[in-house]
């Protein structure tokens, strides 16, 4: 078994649940924040089989999106200068897939 960890922009996370869910994929969603531009994500759980991985990613792959936003100059801690264009692309997902060595449910 495989835990499915996703981070994604919050515009792109209902999407994601319901096409899941619509799969019979049960996900757990949680808001989160970046830290390199400090924006507001959503961070999504779902316990997958081994074999579904894939189907899983593509599910994920299909339901988020890019988009440009108005960069900030600096990180919110003011540690980096950011690019110095007036429009940076971020969305899309972060997948991490861990292994599960254990499932319980009571």
């Amino acid at each position: 078994m495989k835990l499915v960890v996703t981070i994604v922009h919050p515009e792109d996370s209902d999407r994601i649940v319901k096409s899941l869910a619509q799969k019979g994929y049960g996900t757990t969603c949680i808001p989160s924040t970046g830290s390199f531009l400090g924006q507001e994500n959503r961070t999504l759980f779902t316990g997958v089989a081994d074999e579904r991985v894939k189907e899983v990613s593509s599910l994920i792959r299909s339901a988020v999106h890019w988009r440009s936003v108005e960069n900030p100059g600096k990180t919110p801690d003011n540690s980096m200068v950011v690019d110095e264009d007036a429009q940076i692309t971020v969305g899309g997902a972060t997948i991490f897939v861990l292994d599960v060595d254990q499932f319980l449910r009571v």
